[in-house]
């Protein structure tokens, strides 16, 4: 292999080539589905790129080396991007395990009990919504979403607080009318 190969970094695309590269991957995207593992790349004037980004330890960042969902890797001047927000990395585990988690009940509750140990709070939500949905009278999900069970009826929490706080009134008012009046 020619030593040039060897010790002068590859450019995968230049700046003209980043508008069919980023249509592609889009096209690419939107029939396999969106990328797994996605940082998303701001990119200037306007528009966005999904990819993972290979060298996020670079500092300052003159060229950012992403690869794609479908293993396509390509280098965007630090000129091109406005902005990189990455996912945390157990956001990037959840996206990767959530195609594989099973469609049922019990698999939505295992992974809203994942997503609470990981601290991704609205996607435990979901899943919990997911486990009612599901099946209806899973009591733990309803608990966890701060449900209670009245009279063989679940409702939530604060329904149930107003309830009651009108039922205290109501008792009030009728205990102060039987009380004795004092002349």
């Amino acid at each position: 292999m020619p030593e040039s190969l060897l010790t002068k970094p590859t450019r995968f695309a230049s700046s003209r080539d980043l508008g069919w590269i980023a249509a592609l991957v889009v096209a690419i995207s939107i029939i396999w589905g969106s990328p797994c593992v996605a940082d998303l790349f701001l990119l200037n004037p306007t528009g966005q790129f999904e990819g993972e980004l290979l060298n996020p330890q670079r500092q300052p960042h003159d060229e950012y080396q992403i690869r794609t969902d479908e293993g396509v890797t390509i280098a965007l001047s630090a000129k091109r991007v406005k902005k990189v927000r990455q996912d945390s990395l157990e956001l990037k585990r959840y996206q990767e395990w959530l195609p594989k988690m099973p469609e049922t009940a019990s698999g939505n509750w295992k992974m809203a009990q994942w997503c609470a140990k990981k601290g991704l709070v609205e996607q435990r939500k979901f899943h919990l919504e997911q486990v009612i949905a599901l099946d209806p009278e899973h009591e733990p999900a309803r608990r966890a979403l701060g449900y209670v069970r009245v009279d063989d009826q679940w409702t939530d929490e604060t329904t149930w607080l107003r309830s009651l706080s009108g039922r205290l009134d109501a008792a009030t008012v009728n205990r102060d009318a039987r009380a004795p009046q004092a002349i």
